[in-house]
């Protein structure tokens, strides 16, 4: 499965229409009912959270390009589809950013190594395990 144009061209005009200046993209990665987190180094913006593998799509960049590139940048893994869209919630980047954050459920080749270069941990972890890690 794929992202459809017509959806990406929806969502990136609704964010425009919103006043949003900033889109990121993130990951949903499901292996045996986990989800894959990745923990922020300490010394970053944010330093010690979990989250979904992520990251700000560039310029002339598709929702789905930054999508694929950000998870392989930040886990090694390679995207091989894009499962749902799951929704987007709106914050405030550090710079003062009107930011969108775009979540999307996708499927990788390979989960057998995970090669983190922006963070300094990972985790497959339980729904209910969530709350725990905030």
């Amino acid at each position: 499965m794929s992202l459809s144009p017509l959806l990406e061209r929806q969502l990136v005009a609704s964010a425009g229409a919103d006043g949003v200046e900033r889109l990121v993209v993130a990951a949903l990665i499901c292996r045996l009912g986990r989800v894959l987190l990745l923990r922020r180094k300490q010394a970053d913006f944010m330093g010690g959270i979990c989250e979904l593998p992520s990251g700000l799509v560039e310029q002339k960049e598709t929702l789905a390009s930054a999508l694929r590139r950000e998870v392989e940048e930040e886990t090694g893994l390679v995207v091989t589809g894009v499962e749902a869209y799951l929704g987007y919630f709106n914050y405030v980047s550090r710079g003062g950013t009107a930011t969108r954050q775009f979540n999307f459920s996708v499927s990788v080749a390979d989960y057998s190594f995970i090669r983190l270069t922006e963070h300094d941990a990972f985790i497959w972890t339980e729904a209910g395990d969530l709350e725990r890690l905030r």
